[in-house]
């Protein structure tokens, strides 16, 4: 019997995800938990005794890193510190990184360091998280029909799919983005959109999560470290997220809404 998997979403939502556990166990199906919610166990258990069967992940998730020749640095390395981070308060590794290529070995970047990839396209194993940065070498991996075909074969099964700027390219000519709402700026709109007429750019977030929660997408390389928290809290809950935040120094994000209110000056 596969198990109820369940995600916290914050303090917020806590008392509807703990409704929602109660009604996994009530109808007799496991719970599974990450190991960010382990905290919440005694609640469950208090409450369901000997029906409770929980299911801690506790293995690494491959994440596949695909990386081209003038790849952008800061989209690698940001997302890549921020989720090998994310486990460390807990001596636990969330994320099992496979910075994977056409072929093992060095890759240029566009600031003048290079990158090993320790995979092929053949030999990574099979990924549940796809991340796909951006960079100059972006537009040529867009029409590399092996990267294509990469994206293409592991997506189905993966449990999400991550993007930076121009990495959205390569997505889109792998047919990715059908349907899809992604983060842009607008040199990203003038660029991708013409050829992605099913997909619609948001650019008004920095972070944008679509297709179910499947795809999230990046304006820019300066969103690195946001889009990485969202990946931690997607996978591991707000709590885990919000932790690694503060172990960051990284700022919380907010957006100003307009305001409904109309001030009314007096007259002269």
């Amino acid at each position: 019997m596969r198990a109820r998997r369940l995600r916290s979403k914050g303090v917020g939502s806590c008392a509807a995800f703990c409704r929602e556990g109660l009604s996994a166990v009530n109808a007799s199906r496991d719970v599974a938990f990450s190991a960010a919610d382990a905290a919440l166990l005694p609640f469950f258990r208090a409450r369901c005794g000997g029906r409770l069967r929980v299911v801690v992940r506790t293995s690494s998730r491959n994440f596949a890193v695909l990386l081209f020749d003038e790849v952008e640095l800061l989209d690698v390395a940001s997302l890549m510190q921020v989720t090998s981070s994310a486990g460390q308060r807990y001596n636990y590794r969330p994320f099992r990184l496979l910075p994977t290529a056409r072929a093992p070995g060095l890759i240029e970047t566009r600031s003048q360091l290079r990158i090993e990839a320790k995979h092929s396209l053949e030999s990574c194993p099979p990924p549940e998280l796809l991340f796909v940065p951006g960079g100059y070498g972006a537009r040529r991996a867009a029409a590399d029909a092996d990267l294509i075909a990469f994206c293409q074969r592991v997506a189905p099964s993966a449990e999400l799919i991550v993007a930076v700027g121009a990495g959205m390219a390569l997505l889109g000519a792998a047919g990715l983005l059908d349907g899809a709402t992604v983060a842009a700026n607008a040199e990203l709109v003038k660029w991708l959109a013409p050829g992605l007429p099913s997909t619609r750019f948001d650019e008004r977030e920095s972070v944008v999560a679509s297709l179910g929660g499947k795809l999230l997408t990046a304006a820019s390389s300066g969103c690195g470290v946001e889009l990485g928290l969202a990946v931690v809290a997607r996978c591991l809950g707000e709590r885990t997220a919000s932790a690694l935040r503060a172990s960051l120094g990284a700022p919380s994000v907010a957006r100003l809404e307009p305001s409904p209110v109309t001030l009314t000056l007096p007259s002269r």
